[in-house]
């Protein structure tokens, strides 16, 4: 199974939304440093003047201002699945692998998300950080299968003062388009640190002690969760809406209940609306929906009602202000 990266519509709208603060000396520093050597990259992020924190923040934005995805990668035929830590026989062929990996990467200035997870990590090993490489299953956009049955992602914990913090360097670089033919560089802060209530919904770690919860959800909770969107608002789903995969009918109608926790407040001046998506991922044009749902709001509870009008509508996405809050599934009878 090839590695994931998010697909286009739903990135676009994650990296739109990303947060855009003054750029720090630390980004400045890492954004105006060349390609070496990993040696030599390390020592010139990792400053002596540098907390670990600080170095860490030094090796995440230095890939994300200058690794592409890379394309061709994964579009390669016989592609080699990546597995960790089964992959290797031992621990010494493990590490020679990920160092001419990490060397593979550098030179071509591209990688998988395999790759951006091995160069983080090997940063973080020369400064004597802890950090970890998290496989397991990548949940993306409108492509997303019902049940996602291979290991299709890699990520990083890394450990800070003794408490670890989730981060997906790959998914915070930039975004491809449908097809995965071009690659477009868009920091998107939001996975740099991601709170673990917050990336469960589109990260599942094949080791459920990386989910850093206190109840980590099953694979299948997973699967069942709807899409979490939202990048500029916060928002709570009561118990109702947290299914989404919908196995519904033509003529039903479902009702989405979500909270606004923080960001925008639920005024007049946002205009609410369900957006309708094809099963290839096309959204289907607003002014053939509209008549079909109806919006309420009481404070910054949100309530989406939806009318099934058609076979041919395989995804819902929530929209409120200038972003997407949730999407579901839609399974049609």
């Amino acid at each position: 199974m090839k590695y994931l990266l998010t697909i286009f519509q739903i990135l676009l709208f994650h990296s739109a939304f990303a947060q855009t603060k003054h750029i720090s000396k630390i980004d400045q520093h890492a954004a105006l440093t060349g390609y070496y050597s990993l040696d030599s990259l390390h020592d010139k992020l990792a400053l002596r003047s540098y907390s670990d924190s600080e170095k860490v923040r030094s090796f995440f934005y230095w890939i994300t201002q200058h690794i592409s995805y890379d394309i061709a990668e994964y579009n390669k035929s016989g592609y080699v699945e990546l597995k960790y830590p089964e992959m290797a026989d031992s621990i010494e062929v493990n590490k020679l692998f990920q160092n001419d990996y990490a060397a593979y990467v550098l030179k071509r200035k591209k990688a998988i998300c395999a790759g951006y997870a091995i160069l983080f990590k090997l940063l973080c090993d020369r400064s004597k950080i802890e950090c970890a490489i998290v496989h397991g299953y990548g949940k993306s956009g409108t492509t997303s299968t019902t049940q996602i049955v291979d290991v299709n992602h890699a990520w990083n914990a890394v450990k800070l003062n003794g408490r670890w913090h989730l981060l997906d360097v790959c998914w915070a670089s930039g975004h491809c388009d449908n097809k995965v033919t071009r690659f477009t560089r868009k920091l998107n802060e939001y996975y740099y640190f991601t709170p673990p209530n917050l990336l469960i919904y589109d990260h599942y770690p094949s080791d459920i002690r990386w989910t850093i919860l206190e109840k980590p959800l099953s694979k299948t909770e997973f699967e069942n969760l709807p899409l979490l969107l939202a990048r500029k608002n916060k928002v709570n789903f009561d118990s109702g809406s947290l299914n989404g995969i919908l196995n519904i009918h033509v003529g039903d109608t479902v009702k989405f209940n979500l909270e606004l926790l923080s960001g925008n407040v639920a005024t007049g001046r946002y205009i609410p609306c369900i957006d309708e998506f094809d099963g290839r991922g096309n959204r289907i044009p607003r002014s053939k929906t509209l008549a079909g749902q109806t919006f309420q709001k009481d404070g910054n509870k949100l309530t989406y009602t939806y009318h099934i009008r058609s076979k041919k509508v395989s995804w819902l996405f929530l929209a409120y202000g200038s972003e997407y809050l949730a999407g579901y599934r839609l399974q049609i009878d």
